[in-house]
């Protein structure tokens, strides 16, 4: 784990890393792109226009007044179109400080936010007690009504949200929520940490900006939004949880990773995320901090049923024991509380062999089309390695990258023999939306037609469970089913890092990423 300019041995593992890959992409046909909004092509011309279509936030004024204190300036390879938590970008309305929610995650377990407690009246029916003296950052008092607001817009203008609340009706009244949902939803105060449902003062998202500038209750306000590539924030001085540290923040967009560790180098950033592991242990040793957490993600290979060999489940149970893997077996990181499971199919690939000739492919040789979205370095090591070690019990493969839409196609319409891809397992510290949307029969994400008769009566049930501990145990039930069905293989768990400047304290990294707070502080 040495940067660029290291010794011999870093350049010439590099030079590998880069033929192997230049080689798989010519023989696949493949194009791979960075996780950037600006084309190679005419980076530098989209660039120029985005920077001049930058939008200010004209609801507060006074907001691009002289900046007090220091200013942070963080930088990453990936960048959200607005900061609408409505429009899937709520993770990084939290991440920038300028939004919270009800609840949150910590080490797994549920922690109150905005909220101060909570209990469950009933199987549809829970009561929430919001924390006095919150203000959003335009001097309105958050109250249960506002809170209301923000959660049906969020409902309304997002299907996934729609899922994860089943609203049938609210009641709002002074600082006392109670909410009424459709059906059970045992996870419900768990599901009130996802970012789609960072509290927003709704009554002012009628202002034409504010997709770009809503008005949330964070220790952060942003002031200017340039095309996709850079936001900058001010501090509000008068947040809950006491006046920010920080003057304010500036958060680019950096494509070009090299450029990133030069940027840290030299100071011109103050923290950066989506860093190569082999720059990390450079940047350690010149002087800057790095956090590591696991994710609450999985990273894996779906297999489509749908196809008439890998309906097989003796040919699934090869392709699992031909494949090295860093997970055990299951979906889950070590961190989440569910059972470590021993793997059923570890690699071994003599009986990878045996298995293809029992079921009547012995000499001959199969072939499959593993498909995976550009702009993931560590997903395309995996497709080489997984072509290698399956090319070796007599498995051909052909790797296919595809843009964002193009992959999200593909899968829906079922054009892929194997999907290689990285999942949220237990983002909010519950597995129920992870097995609703990729493992039920009917789930939106079950793009490999996974069936299994138990493991939709379990969920049924999990779907039904308040006692967390039974919860658990449903959990570790489905999860043992999945994995002996082998319709995936659960290969590792990405973790984040977040590399920073010693000058920088005060910044909390969880599986989800950063978060600046009212404690962010640089020297």
């Amino acid at each position: 784990m040495t940067g660029i300019f290291g010794g011999g041995g870093d350049v010439k593992r590099r030079l590998i890393l880069l033929v192997a890959t230049f080689l798989l992409l010519l023989l696949t046909g493949a194009t791979l792109r960075r996780t950037s909004t600006v084309d190679a092509v005419s980076g530098a011309t989209k660039l120029k226009k985005l920077k001049e279509s930058a939008i200010t936030n004209s609801s507060l004024p006074g907001l691009e007044a002289e900046l007090k204190g220091s200013e942070l300036k963080i930088a990453g390879p990936s960048f959200p179109s607005d900061l609408d938590p409505a429009h899937g970008n709520g993770c990084y309305t939290l991440a920038y400080g300028v939004g919270e929610t009800l609840f949150y995650i910590n080490n797994g377990d549920i922690q109150p936010w905005l909220a101060q407690s909570w209990r469950n009246l009933g199987p549809r029916t829970w009561e929430i007690k919001l924390s006095p003296g919150v203000k959003f950052q335009n001097d309105k008092t958050m109250t249960a009504q506002s809170v209301k607001e923000s959660l049906e817009r969020a409902v309304r203008l997002d299907t996934d949200a729609a899922k994860l609340l089943p609203v049938s009706f609210v009641q709002a009244e002074g600082l006392t929520l109670t909410i009424h949902t459709s059906a059970p939803c045992p996870s419900l105060i768990h599901n009130l940490a996802a970012p789609a449902f960072t509290i927003v003062d709704a009554a002012s998202d009628q202002k034409e900006s504010f997709s770009y500038f809503p008005v949330c209750t964070g220790p952060f306000i942003p002031t200017t939004f340039i095309g996709q590539v850079e936001v900058v924030l001010r501090r509000f001085d008068d947040y809950h949880g006491g006046t920010p540290k920080l003057g304010g923040a500036d958060i680019r967009l950096v494509a070009d990773t090299d450029k990133l560790v030069q940027n840290l180098k030299n100071r011109t950033t103050d923290a950066a995320v989506g860093l190569p592991q082999e720059d990390i242990s450079t940047l350690s040793k010149s002087g800057c901090q790095i956090e590591t957490k696991d994710t609450a993600c999985v990273e894996l290979l779906m297999m489509n049923q749908q196809n008439a060999a890998l309906s097989n489940s003796a040919v699934r149970q090869a392709v699992a024991l031909a494949i090295s893997r860093q997970a055990a077996g299951g979906a889950f990181a070590p961190a989440l509380p569910y059972m470590d499971h021993t793997d059923p199919y570890p690699y071994d690939p003599a009986a990878a062999k045996t298995l293809l000739a029992q079921a009547g492919y012995a000499g001959e040789t199969l072939s499959f089309r593993l498909a995976l979205p550009a702009g993931d370095a560590e997903l395309l090591k995996r497709a080489q390695t997984i072509k290698t070690q399956l090319g070796q019990v007599g498995i051909d493969i052909t790797v296919r990258i595809y843009n964002d839409v193009f992959f999200t196609s593909r899968a829906r319409y079922g054009k892929f023999d194997l999907l290689l891809m990285t999942a949220q397992t237990a983002e909010n510290g519950d597995a129920q939306n992870f097995f609703e949307s990729y493992v039920a029969s009917e789930g939106n994400l079950n793009y490999g037609h996974y069936r299994n008769e138990q493991v939709d009566a379990d969920l049924a049930q999990l779907e039904r469970e308040f006692d967390s501990n039974r919860r658990v145990l449903l959990t570790d039930q489905i999860q043992s089913l999945v994995v002996k069905d082998a319709a995936f293989v659960f290969l590792g768990y990405p973790q984040t890092d977040v590399v920073a400047s010693k000058s920088v304290s005060g910044l909390p990294v969880s599986s989800a990423g950063y978060r600046l707070t009212a404690d962010t502080s640089k020297k």
